[in-house]
């Protein structure tokens, strides 16, 4: 998966974004696919930039910023160095408190299921596998739910 997924990828059970990505491993590729650049931003993503964790759009989430405020914040090499990683796994958490569900990235693909069609066994399986690595971060996998320490 690519950070670039984040501008786009909200909560399947409340809507919510965008989705913060805590990440266990990635590799780097050596050539930058070719990747587009938007219009309204200057950049590749359209409304966030996970990368530098940086809005694109005013509050409303539907008008773009002006391209001299983005341009101070993300360049086009931060979008280079952004397309040279590929995250293999990690685990992307819905921000809304009401909500703090998270969702496993295994092998580089998201599984962003909604409650009712998750398979526990697969979480059970990620929480053995990554739980501490998680904690060393701050982050309490329960279930379905995350704590942040």
């Amino acid at each position: 998966m690519r950070l670039r997924l984040l501008d786009i990828l909200v909560c399947p059970d409340d809507k919510n974004w965008p989705l913060k990505l805590v990440i266990l491993n990635k590799i780097i590729e050596e050539e930058i696919p070719e990747f587009w650049v938007e219009p309204e931003t200057g950049v590749h993503c359209q409304y966030y930039c996970a990368f530098k964790d940086f809005y694109l759009t005013t509050e409303d989430g539907e008008t773009s910023k002006e391209k001299n405020e983005i341009a101070k914040n993300v360049t086009q090499k931060d979008c280079e160095q952004c397309h040279k990683e590929v995250i293999t796994e990690g685990v992307i958490l819905c921000q809304n408190e009401s909500c703090n569900r998270w969702y496993a990235l295994f092998d580089g693909i998201p599984s962003m299921l909604p409650s009712d069609l998750r398979d526990e066994e697969e979480e059970e399986f990620f929480i053995t596998k990554w739980g501490s690595e998680l904690a060393k971060k701050g982050v309490q996998l329960i279930k379905e739910k995350y704590e942040l320490s």
